[in-house]
């Protein structure tokens, strides 16, 4: 495999492609930092000093993501994004921030996490809402963000553990016996509380 190909695999893999899965992948375009410098102004109304100084962190992220050898790329891809993102949070007024990690990446923001509106639809998906219960389940999964964006993001995976349990405990009491049947035996990758 040549180099280019594994750089490309690797990016893939991190959602870095340049039409990346909505609400989850970075809004990443390797040829084109500019646009990426765009989506975040977008987002957060940038500066024209915040705006170049965003260009500098997103073009070294760049040429350092490019730069990687194949052994390890996916894992230093994600070091980079996350160095990436921490770095451009650290440009942002207090206001800006709230925004920033609040907005998908694919929009230019620095969210990391599943959407409320996201998990609600799949929620949904699996067990059938009521328009009652999913406004209840906008709320929940609103708070969980909330408690989620107040761990640093390298500590989230253990630390926020708490949050999510806290979350599933308040979506098991909304639903009844039958929704509670479909949520307990679907996993919780689309949607339902079951482990795996």
């Amino acid at each position: 495999m040549t180099r280019a190909l594994k750089v490309l695999s690797a990016v893939a893999a991190l959602g870095l492609a340049a039409f990346p899965p909505v609400g989850f992948a970075q809004a990443t375009n390797l040829k084109n930092p500019d646009w990426m410098v765009a989506k975040l102004d977008e987002a957060v109304a940038l500066t024209p000093e915040q705006r170049a100084k965003a260009g500098e962190i997103i073009r070294a992220s760049i040429a350092a993501t490019l730069a990687l050898p194949g052994p390890g790329a996916v894992e230093k891809a994600a070091q980079i994004r996350q160095d990436m993102r921490r770095q451009i949070r650290a440009l942002l007024t207090p206001a800006q921030q709230k925004k920033y990690d609040r907005t998908p990446q694919s929009d230019g923001g620095g969210l990391t996490q599943m959407p409320p509106e996201t998990k609600v639809a799949r929620l949904n998906e699996a067990v059938g809402l009521t328009s009652a219960q999913a406004k209840v389940a906008q709320k929940i999964f609103a708070e969980e963000l909330d408690a989620l964006l107040e761990i640093p993001e390298a500590d989230r995976p253990l630390k926020g553990m708490e949050a999510r349990q806290t979350a599933r405990a308040e979506v098991r009491a909304i639903l009844t016996p039958e929704q509670l049947s479909k949520y307990d035996t679907t996993p919780q990758s689309r949607g339902g509380g079951a482990p795996r």
